[in-house]
């Protein structure tokens, strides 16, 4: 459901795809700018406190919107690169490490964190191995990046307003989910690919 709201986003991005480009703004500049928002909301879930929860909230909202308009970017001014795609893959990892780790560390949730952040990393190397397989990126399965920046999502702002989730601190829910779900899209992933393979 999520990953079609992606694609839903692609039409909020298409007036600011014509205004960077207009202005000469490159999409490594984007990418590179993504990252910077990542690790200011992985920051702020570090702090964890409401104000930070709800900032980190919109930060990460906003490093989705980025990682959509690069794409949409290169590939509109013709400037899509194996070097700017292997940039906005090796970014998109980090934002996704700095942010889950940051989320992890504002709870002292270290041993699920770890658990976390490996999963939610397996989880996409997992669907870009795919491509050396069957030539395409594997985006879908059962926690595709857009479902991981979501629960981030709604434990920062569950976080901010003081809520929490069967008498647990709501981030530490979300942990879990992302460390069971990142790892299990991890093995579905992979064995999709080795059925792939041996076809």
């Amino acid at each position: 459901m999520l990953e079609r709201a992606r694609e839903a986003g692609y039409s909020v991005v298409e007036p600011f795809v014509e205004f960077t480009a207009r202005r000469g703004v490159t999409p490594n500049e984007v990418t590179v700018f993504s990252l910077f928002i990542a690790f200011v909301a992985g920051t702020l879930l570090y702090a964890a406190t409401p104000v930070a929860y709800a900032a980190a909230a919109a930060l990460v909202v906003l490093n989705g919107f980025l990682d959509l308009l690069d794409g949409e970017l290169a590939r509109r001014t013709d400037t899509a690169t194996e070097r700017g795609d292997l940039l906005d893959h090796a970014v998109d990892r980090y934002a996704d490490a700095v942010v889950v780790a940051g989320a992890s560390a504002g709870i002292g949730a270290w041993a699920v964190g770890f658990f976390a952040v490996s999963g939610v990393i397996l989880d996409a190397d997992a669907g870009t191995k795919a491509q050396a397989v069957t030539g395409g990126r594997m985006y879908g399965g059962i926690l595709t990046r857009a479902d991981i920046s979501a629960l981030v999502v709604l434990g920062a702002l569950s976080s901010a307003a003081g809520l929490d989730a069967l008498g647990y601190e709501p981030f530490l829910l979300v942990l879990v989910m992302l460390a069971v779900g990142g790892h299990a899209t991890a093995v579905q992933r992979a064995l999709t690919v080795a059925r792939l393979a041996r076809e």
